[in-house]
């Protein structure tokens, strides 16, 4: 019997991950696991008829769906902010988001999460943005596979979670490496909490793991850990030909993902949507979500709240709201709308000087391209013109590896005699024989150019 049942989603462009999970009154099992891959080169509803089978075979609902992306998939953002900001924290990130992203910020979802600093008093914010087309495409995709989502979320907060489950672990920097068949994906956590993300586009049979762990090495001086810190690394390997290349006398070395497995009776090679599925079984917690509020479901079960707690918190904000003081608070807020309304004129101002110099960039990169091209055309045809005789007319003018014309000249002999004497020819062949017509022959030149000092 189980309490609770989640399906976790790990979405790319190729492929779907899916894991279906469930939550006992002691435990969380694996109840299946399902691989579609180049789902984006199939028709829909027959990766919707896959779906609705696995699902029927584990007499499961499609409901409580939590898909799951990773980190280099949006722009993250330490932020540190005065503690006076946090009556008023979204007006306050939104002013910082004119400086992060290259658009209105209604263009974008974000989520963050909250870190206070008792030392110094400030706000640590991590503030994740991820543009809304991107999230619209993802939402749009599965409705049409039959899995509407209750959120889009970053797996980094269900890995926080699987970290919290081992106390011992949590007191020292962890670093969990995942390979990809073409990317290494470094996660770093400090304190339990994600603090840094690594994303290496690599080619698995030219690299080797000591690569892998220089690249943890410069992660960790990134981040200024001292060198003689006790670190835990974690290998997953998401493209499990990786496993296959540890030496066997070095495989007791490498803690692999079953040290964060999440589920007793199941380890898998892909821990995304195993993340996913966890993370939707979650007692009572906020999932930060990606979803624009207006789109989200009304009754999610990913983000129940039982109704006597909801009650309970309308009350208390209730009786909070009526302490306040309601002049002062009117004034400050009117007071920030004035200051974020100037600072999007500006910032709106900006973006327009920023595409004007994009474009004239791309003006000047053109006009460069051609004078600076190995010999450039211009040349060519300038050489040509100012050698051969008024009686040759170029019919075809083709560039590649070697330089290709012909055409009708009033004397081949005289023709080629000129163009050998260009500077930038290096040899040159007749094509097919030289037949005429009227008082004019034909030529067809394949001519080897110089290479530009």
């Amino acid at each position: 019997m189980y309490l609770k049942k989640a399906i976790g989603v790990y979405y790319q462009d190729h492929h779907l991950d899916i894991v279906v999970a469930g939550r006992t009154f002691s435990t969380m099992e694996h109840l299946g696991s399902l691989r579609i891959s180049n789902c984006d080169q199939k028709e829909p509803f027959m990766v919707k008829t896959d779906i609705e089978n696995f699902l029927a075979g584990l007499n499961v609902a499609s409901e409580n769906i939590i898909v799951t992306m990773t980190p280099d998939e949006v722009t993250y953002r330490h932020l540190v902010l005065p503690a006076e900001v946090e009556e008023n924290l979204k007006e306050a990130i939104r002013l910082q988001m004119l400086n992060i992203v290259p658009a209105e910020s209604e263009e974008y979802c974000f989520e963050y999460v909250t870190r206070s600093n008792d030392q110094s008093g400030a706000l640590e914010i991590d503030l994740f943005l991820l543009p809304r087309e991107r999230v619209l495409k993802i939402i749009n995709f599965m409705k049409s596979i039959g899995l509407p989502p209750d959120a889009v979320t970053l797996n980094v907060f269900g890995l926080e979670k699987l970290l919290a489950q081992n106390k011992g672990m949590i007191q020292k920097p962890v670093f969990l490496v995942d390979l990809d068949s073409s990317a290494a994906s470094i996660y770093l956590f400090e304190n339990g909490g994600f603090s840094s993300f690594r994303h290496s586009i690599i080619q698995r049979e030219t690299t080797e793991l000591l690569d892998i762990l220089k690249e943890v090495e410069r992660c960790s001086a990134e981040r200024r850990l001292p060198d003689d810190a006790e670190i835990e690394l974690i290998f997953n390997f998401s493209d499990p030909a990786w496993a296959d290349r540890l030496p066997e006398e070095e495989q007791t070395q490498f803690k692999g993902i079953s040290a964060l497995a999440p589920f007793e009776n199941f380890t898998d090679d892909i821990l995304h949507p195993s993340v996913a599925a966890t993370y939707g079984l979650g007692k009572r917690k906020k999932i930060l979500n990606l979803i624009p509020a207006e789109l989200r479901k009304k009754s999610s079960a990913a983000n129940f709240v039982p109704t006597a707690i909801l009650g309970i918190a309308t009350i208390l904000l209730l009786l909070a709201n009526l302490s306040r003081g309601y002049i002062q608070e009117a004034n400050y807020i009117h007071f920030l709308e004035e200051n974020i309304a100037k600072y999007q004129d500006q910032h709106r101002e900006v973006m327009r000087v920023r595409r004007n110099i994009e474009d004239i960039r791309k003006e000047i990169n053109t006009y460069q391209y051609v004078f600076q091209k190995p010999v450039s055309d211009l040349i060519i045809l300038a050489e040509l013109t100012e050698k051969v005789s008024e009686k040759t007319y170029l019919q075809q003018y083709i560039r590649s590896n070697n330089l290709e014309i012909s055409g009708y000249t009033d004397s081949y002999q005289n023709l080629t005699e000129r163009v050998e004497s260009i500077p930038v020819f290096r040899s040159i062949t007749q094509r097919g024989s030289i037949t005429k017509k009227g008082d004019l022959e034909n030529f067809h030149l394949i001519i080897q150019l110089e290479e530009q000092q």
